[in-house]
C-alpha cells in the first residue's frame, strides 16, 4: 500500500493504493482524541458546492426512520444536514443486517473475542447474539453487500449508526450484553474503510458536509 497524503481547507486529502487507486477525504484529528480539527460547516457555501455534484451518501437505514433495528423501534436521527440530504435525494438508506437477511426484531449482537469488527473480518472475533447463535457470517455478508452498494451508486462516504455491531465507528459493546461500550468499529464499517469509504457517525454530519464540500472542490482529483 502506498499513500499521499496532503492538507486543504483543514480537510485531508489521502490517496492510498489498495488493489486500484483509491481517493477520500478524512478530516484532520485534532490533538484531543475524539474530536475532528475541521473548519466550521458554511451551510451556504455546502448547499452552492454541493448542487454541482450527484454524489449520494450511504446512511444507516434506522437514521431515517426505518424499522430494522434489532428491537423493531424507530430511531430517527433529527439534523438539518440529514433532512437537506434526503430533499436532494442524496441519501441511500441501508440496513446490513436486513440485506444479510436478519428479521426485526432479532436476538441483539455483540463482538466478541480480542478486537472489533476489523478483527472479525480476519477471523480472530466473532458474532454472537444474546441467545448465543453466533451471526458473523451474516455480518459479514451485509458488509459485503454495503460495499456493493457503494460500489453501484456512487457513494462519496457513509453516516452510519454509532455503537452497532455493524455500523459502528467509534464505539461498539464489549460481548458482555451489559450496555457496556468500548472504543472500536462494527464489522460493516471497519470492511468499508478498509476499502477506501470514509465512514462518519450521525455525531459528525457537520464533518460530513465539509467532507463532500472538499470532494468537490477537489473535483478534479476524483
Amino acid at each position: 500500500m502506498s499513500g499521499l497524503v496532503f492538507c486543504t481547507h483543514g480537510v485531508r486529502i489521502i490517496c492510498r493504493l489498495y488493489w486500484g487507486v483509491t481517493l477520500w477525504i478524512e478530516p484532520v484529528r485534532a490533538h484531543q482524541p475524539g474530536t475532528l480539527n475541521v473548519e466550521p460547516l458554511n451551510l451556504g457555501e455546502y448547499m452552492s458546492v454541493a448542487k454541482n455534484s450527484s454524489a449520494k451518501i450511504l446512511v444507516s437505514a434506522c437514521l431515517v426512520g426505518e424499522r430494522v433495528r434489532y428491537d423493531g423501534m424507530v430511531l430517527v436521527c433529527k439534523d438539518r444536514l440529514l433532512e437537506y440530504w434526503q430533499q436532494e435525494d442524496r441519501v441511500l438508506a441501508f440496513c446490513p443486517e436486513v440485506a444479510a437477511g436478519l428479521t426485526v426484531p432479532r436476538s441483539p449482537a455483540e463482538i466478541i473475542g480480542e478486537g472489533d469488527g476489523t478483527a472479525v473480518l480476519q477471523g480472530f472475533a466473532k458474532v454472537i447474539n444474546r441467545d448465543g447463535k453466533e451471526m458473523t457470517e451474516r455480518f459479514v455478508i451485509g458488509a459485503k453487500k454495503a460495499l456493493e452498494q457503494v460500489k453501484s451508486q456512487s457513494i462519496a462516504f457513509a453516516v452510519l449508526k454509532d455503537g452497532s455491531p455493524s455500523c459502528g465507528s467509534s464505539y461498539i459493546y464489549d460481548g458482555s450484553f451489559t450496555g457496556v461500550s468500548e472504543a472500536g468499529k462494527g464489522v460493516t464499517a471497519a470492511f468499508l474503510e478498509a476499502n477506501g469509504i470514509r465512514v462518519f457517525s450521525e455525531h459528525q454530519m457537520a464533518e460530513a458536509a465539509a467532507c463532500l464540500t472538499c470532494r468537490v472542490k477537489n473535483a478534479e482529483l476524483y
